[in-house]
């Protein structure tokens, strides 16, 4: 393999960065429908007496409880992309260094991000609920719901770290043995 330099390295994810951003701007909705279809079962399954249902439409994430407020049906707009955009973002750091199985190991990554992207969805959706029913949210029957400050610390961390974060720290981890990285560092003549 020829050697790539880390400037040549930083290039490439800049120039890939336009058509990663480009396509998950046309395809945002397909790549989240996976995470939000599991996260609509996983609702059903844990909090059928608090969620009705949670689905994509027009490319955002609709959440719709069993709570009412002033004989209205309680629902929330949830924009997938705030949590999504760590998909393209992995694609253009995944493609800008050749590796070995690359198509392989960028599909192992993108269930990764689908993985934690349903973790957030999730927590973003009980945050919506504790919020708008407040206390009355425990007393609905559901069983196993975690503390509110629980609730809180991992609505924060999905919002604000999963998605700039994971993508580097996964992309790091498929390349810790890539000889590239291993020059640029000195570990290796």
């Amino acid at each position: 393999m020829k050697p790539v330099s880390l400037k040549r390295f930083l290039l490439y994810v800049v120039l890939l960065l336009i058509p990663a951003f480009s396509l998950w701007s046309f395809f945002g909705a397909i790549l989240a429908s996976p995470a939000v279809l599991v996260a609509n079962g996983l609702f059903s399954l844990w909090l059928p007496e608090i969620i009705e249902s949670f689905r994509l439409i027009e490319g955002n994430a609709w959440l719709m409880t069993t709570q009412e407020d002033a004989g209205e049906q309680l629902g929330f707009i949830i924009n997938t992309r705030i949590y999504s955009y760590s998909i393209p973002f992995y694609a253009a750091l995944h493609f800008a260094l050749p590796q070995d199985n690359s198509m392989e190991r960028f599909f192992r990554g993108l269930l990764v991000l689908w993985l934690l992207l349903i973790v957030s969805l999730v927590f973003v959706c009980l945050k919506q609920i504790m919020m708008a029913i407040g206390p009355d949210f425990y007393t609905l029957g559901a069983s196993a719901l975690p503390p509110p400050a629980a609730i809180a610390l991992l609505y924060q961390f999905s919002s604000l770290m999963i998605p700039p974060l994971a993508p580097l720290m996964l992309w790091a981890w498929e390349m810790r043995d890539n000889t590239h990285l291993r020059q640029w560092s000195g570990l290796s003549a």
